[in-house]
């Protein structure tokens, strides 16, 4: 049995779970606050081969990542606090009291604010985010040369945000002449409603809120199916792969003011081709080179429609927007070095490219649905390090008492548009029998 086992690892040996798309944190079809992404380094690296005919595979990466900044289209870094800085009209004050608005506004007008649109303070904030994914994997070899791979990964947000009112000269000075006429009630009441100022927003704006969270998600259902087309054997190999993405993916509430999806929670297909080569003479080193794409199908959903581009609390909800568009892109490339029969290491750059979606609805402007699609497109460039524990060769030799590989690494943003720029660490391990 173990010269058996001997053959089907040596297959198994050169397939290794790649993860583009599986442990994206987020998918915004809104305009949240922070703008959630999908983006992140692929640091479990690319698939080499198949699984023989029988053979299992299972393994568990666990991945972390701080939410603390973004890279915008121009190329800046943004971080997600910085969203919170806002300031506050005595319009917005009177807005947030839609049942006695005109009564805010004669009281405002009585102690000589005139112009709605003059400053009624400013807002500070601090925003800390973390998501952590969890992405149980399980292959399958159907015969020695096709195998079929499901993921469903599994991820978890924590979030927590504060926000501090600095008052305008003109708002201490109002909330002085209330004092100072005797109508203190009235004093304190516009005190809170300015240092509550924010939180009136989101409340009237339909959002729920929620100073610290924690939410756990389903992403989608993804099944790829790598087919080698060439010898395992050879010095150049070429695998492709099938991609089928189920949306099983659970999405953000529309109050939510994070809008943390598991996935798309759209069907999307995809097909990838990979070339693995060993240079002669270097049967350490192997390089490895990807590139392929996945193109999701439309879907209706619903989505807040900004008024314009500074509207990042939308009020306007649109239940049957329809969400087309959004195929991604991916290249990628690694060097691997075989230290030891257990240790080697791999290095890599990937550049990922999600296109703008289109968002189509007639309930409100149609300059608000561009909006949304003018924000949507993504780019990612990051480098990747890893370092792998690989037991198969030993366990073959009789050392070992279990076949397995578990890798540890880190994922390192370089640039790009709309995408996370934090560090990504990973654990995986996995088996086979």
């Amino acid at each position: 049995m173990r010269s058996s086992f001997t053959k089907t690892l040596n297959r198994a040996a050169l397939f290794s779970v790649a993860l583009v798309a599986f442990t994206s944190p987020a998918h915004s079809d809104q305009v949240p606050v922070p703008n959630s992404t999908t983006l992140m380094p692929n640091i479990a690296g690319e698939a080499r081969g198949s699984l023989p005919q029988g053979r299992f595979m299972v393994s568990m990466l666990s991945f972390w990542t701080p939410i603390e900044s973004r890279s915008l289209a121009n190329g800046d870094t943004q971080t997600f606090s910085s969203l919170f800085n806002r300031g506050l009209t005595w319009q917005q004050v009177v807005n947030s009291q839609p049942d006695r608005s005109e009564q805010v506004a004669g009281l405002l007008q009585a102690n000589g604010i005139t112009d709605l649109n003059g400053s009624a303070g400013q807002f500070a904030g601090d925003f800390q985010g973390r998501v952590q994914t969890m992405v149980p994997l399980l292959g399958y070899g159907i015969t020695d040369r096709i195998g079929v791979f499901f993921v469903l990964p599994i991820l978890k947000f924590q979030t927590a945000y504060s926000m501090a009112y600095q008052s305008s000269p003109q708002a201490q000075a109002l909330i002085k002449s209330l004092q100072d006429s005797g109508q203190n009630p009235t004093a304190q009441e516009m005190a809170q409603s300015l240092n509550q100022g924010f939180d009136l927003q989101l409340q009237k704006a339909g959002y729920a809120i929620s100073p610290q969270a924690e939410v756990q998600k389903v992403g989608d259902l993804r099944m790829d199916v790598p087919v080698p087309l060439s010898s395992t054997t050879a010095n150049l190999q070429f695998t492709t792969t099938s991609t089928l993405v189920i949306p099983t993916a659970q999405q953000a509430s529309p109050t939510d003011l994070f809008v943390f999806n598991g996935g798309d929670g759209r069907f999307a297909i995809g097909q990838k081709i990979q070339a693995a080569w060993v240079p002669p003479g270097a049967r350490r080193l192997t390089a490895i080179a990807a590139t392929g794409g996945v193109v999701p199908l439309p879907v209706t959903r619903t989505v807040h429609v900004p008024q314009n581009i500074n509207d990042i609390i939308p009020a306007q909800v649109d239940p049957q927007t329809l969400i087309s568009g959004g195929a991604s892109v991916q290249g990628y490339g690694s060097l691997q070095y075989q230290y030891t029969k257990l240790i080697s290491s791999r290095v890599s750059y990937q550049f990922q490219h999600r296109f703008e979606k289109t968002f189509s609805g007639t309930a409100f402007d149609p300059s608000g649905y561009q909006i949304l699609g003018s924000l949507s497109a993504e780019t990612l460039h990051s480098l990747q390090a890893s370092v792998d524990i690989n037991t198969i060769q030993t366990f073959l030799e009789g050392d070992f008492l279990m076949p397995g590989i578990l890798t540890a690494g880190v994922g390192v943003p370089l640039g790009g548009q709309n995408a996370l720029i934090n560090p990504t660490f990973m654990l995986q391990g996995s088996v086979f029998f």
